[in-house]
């Protein structure tokens, strides 16, 4: 017993160690739905404003379930507290579209403890309304017609604007830089109107996500 503790106690130091040295400001979960649009576009704002890599972790390897993304946090978060270096704020960053469980998701993160790290960074009908908000301000809702999804008539929305747009394209972060405070600006209208008559369609919070860590380092 007393040879297993001190294993133990070894294995616990050499990881304290092996810890890479972050700065001195926050460190950050990004747990995304999505494989490749989400993550690639928060891992080019993070090289854009030089967020050091030991203060961010930015994940897109749980599925497109909202739940898994919520719980894939949550895990992520326990396995940090273990290793006494817990992540300061967890987003988890997942779309209402044609998820049923999308409410339920909300209401898993909402209980979640401690309730001032994890937030929920919700798009309807998907991530793509953000992409356009950066063209354009839009309340007119994005649903289901014929045959095409809301996601897909976000898609053809966005596509408008950007006709070359595809699912998990590379670059999206810097070739929309140069309007990234317009789409801030619409992000916060289209809440705010969202607060004000209970619209949920169109409706993205990843203008605070945006903001945050673009100010991470103050």
């Amino acid at each position: 017993m007393g040879t297993d503790n001190l294993f133990h106690k070894r294995k616990a130091k050499k990881l304290e160690r092996n810890k890479p040295t972050r700065k001195r400001y926050d460190k950050v979960l990004i747990v995304c739905e999505g494989s490749k649009t989400e993550p690639n576009y928060f891992n080019e704002l993070k090289d854009h404003y030089e967020i050091d890599t030991a203060n961010i972790m930015i994940s897109g390897e749980c599925g497109s379930d909202p739940v898994s993304v919520v719980r894939h946090g949550e895990e992520l978060f326990r396995q940090s507290a273990r290793l006494n270096d817990p992540f300061d704020k967890v987003y988890c960053v997942f779309d209402r579209d044609k998820h049923t469980n999308f409410d339920e998701a909300v209401t898993v993160l909402n209980s979640l403890k401690p309730a001032e790290v994890f937030t929920a960074i919700t798009s309807t009908p998907c991530f793509e309304l953000w992409f356009i908000l950066h063209f354009t301000y839009t309340s007119s809702p994005l649903e289901s017609n014929g045959n095409k999804s809301c996601g897909a008539r976000t898609l053809q929305e966005l596509e408008r604007y950007w006709p070359d747009y595809s699912k998990g394209l590379n670059g999206s972060f810097s070739h929309l830089f140069g309007q990234l405070e317009t789409a801030k600006a619409f992000s916060s209208q289209l809440l705010a109107e969202s607060e004000k008559n209970g619209s949920k369609n169109p409706l993205t919070t990843v203008h605070q996500l945006v903001a945050y860590l673009q100010n991470i380092k103050s």
